[in-house]
């Protein structure tokens, strides 16, 4: 049997170990199912230390969401939070022109500083009309990371 044929062997009967199915015996499986474990395991303690390691809020790219509000009368805006150091401050941008706002191109509806601040109600606006929204985390040295579009109709 080719090393390569012994090494898949060796990989389908680990998972079948693993899996607590059966076991599969032939000349040195019992080596290559050890490797394939072995590097299974490492793999998994190196994902585990990738995961842990990263900071929890990696880059500090808020999400969006928007749905119409009834009172007050208008669209909510709801955001995570940035918890990064140097946070400065999150703009809200909108528009009812295109499907894509950017900033700062497009017009700023709110501005808030406080980085616990995770909701705005957008009012004062058309009915029947679509407004698009993303929000965007100032970050000092003018990093800024925007948020996907979330749209809403008023």
């Amino acid at each position: 049997m080719k090393k390569d044929q012994q090494k898949l062997i060796g990989i389908i009967a680990a998972i079948l170990i693993v899996l607590g199915i059966g076991y599969v015996a032939f000349e040195g499986a019992e080596e290559i199912q050890e490797e394939v474990m072995e590097e299974a395991m490492e793999e998994k303690e190196e994902a585990a230390a990738a995961t842990t390691s990263a900071p929890r809020y990696a880059g500090c790219t808020p999400t969006l969401s928007a749905e119409k509000s009834a009172k007050p009368r208008g669209i909510l805006l709801k955001w995570s939070t940035c918890e990064d150091a140097d946070f400065e401050v999150y703009q809200l941008v909108r528009s009812n022109t295109h499907s894509n706002p950017s900033y700062p191109a497009d017009n700023t509806v709110h501005s808030s500083g406080n980085k616990n601040a995770a909701n705005y109600t957008d009012t004062g606006l058309v009915p029947a009309t679509t407004y698009h929204y993303r929000i965007c985390a100032v970050k000092q040295q003018a990093e800024t990371r925007c948020s996907g579009v979330a749209s809403a109709t008023f």
